[in-house]
This record gives structure tokens, C-alpha cells and sequence, in this order.
């Protein structure tokens, strides 16, 4: 899933993208930033975990447009 960053809570390590509210408590964060470092308005690439559906779990977060 591809989209914009709606919001982050590092507290409860979730992102929201499009209105969905993501697990983010396992995912690798692009570089490894700390979640708390992603900021809303940043578009990012989120990978899913499959075994979890249908809830929304996240294995990588990386920021699009990061050359890294």
C-alpha cells in the first residue's frame, strides 16, 4: 500500500494512511528511524503482513522518494 501519511501515534505504534489505521509495531522503518520520526504528509511505501488479514499489521514502512 502506497499512499500519504494521515497521522502517526508512536505511543500506541500506529500509522494511519488514507483513514486506515495501521499496526506499526513490528514494522521496519525505512533506515530504522524511530516511528516517532515519520511525519504526516510524507508519502510512504507500507508492506502488510498477508498472515494477518484481515487485520492491518505492517513488516516495512519506507518513505517514498527516500534514495536510500
Amino acid at each position: 500500500m502506497a499512499g500519504p501519511l494521515d497521522g502517526v501515534d508512536a505511543v500506541a505504534m500506529t500509522i494511519t494512511v488514507f483513514g486506515l489505521v495501521i499496526d506499526a509495531s513490528e514494522a521496519v522503518v525505512d533506515d530504522e528511524l524511530p516511528l516517532a520520526d515519520l511525519m504526516q504528509g510524507e508519502f510512504v511505501d507500507v508492506e502488510l503482513s498477508a498472515a494477518a488479514l484481515p487485520a492491518l499489521v505492517a513488516t516495512e514502512i519506507e518513505i517514498n522518494g527516500d534514495d536510500d
